[in-house]
């Protein structure tokens, strides 16, 4: 979601219309000209993106790739995608289709020394600036899934 910010504007009278405004150059903007509400898939993508770019210099798409057979949940799925209806296998990566939209599954293996799960959930904790484990948890509930 994109957030314009305008300037400090001069006081209005009570229910006055902003064509009433005698601020110049002030004009009533129509809303869609502001307000872009990004779709579900550009925010997936930019989640994800976020987690390409700073889980700790590792490409953590690129690292999933291949890797979902070391998990036995996801094994199966990757020995016969077409039998598992709510995953898609794309481009070497595992998601599972929630409502509207496609969540990276997350498999549980072991990089580095540390889990995946680990590194995803500490990243979404950094990007939301620490605001908590339920920000945290439901950041990760709208863009990643793995089984519990």
């Amino acid at each position: 979601r994109r957030v314009v910010l305008h300037g400090p504007r001069g006081e209005r009278q009570e229910g006055a219309s902003p064509a009433d405004s005698s601020e110049p150059g002030y004009r009533d903007t129509p809303a869609n000209e502001h307000d872009h509400v990004d779709s579900p898939r550009e925010l997936d993508n930019q989640f994800l993106q976020y987690l390409t770019e700073n889980t700790e210099g590792l490409d953590l798409l690129q690292a999933l790739k291949g890797r979902y057979n070391e998990d036995p949940f996801f094994a199966r799925i990757m020995a016969d995608p077409k039998h598992f209806k709510n995953f898609v296998v794309e481009d070497g990566l595992v998601f599972i289709r929630d409502a509207q939209k496609r969540l990276l599954c997350i498999p549980r293996i072991i990089m580095h020394g540390r889990s995946v799960r680990e590194v995803v959930i500490r990243h979404a904790h950094t990007l939301l600036a620490h605001l908590g484990a339920h920000r945290t948890a439901c950041l990760l509930r709208d863009h990643v899934w793995w089984k519990s």
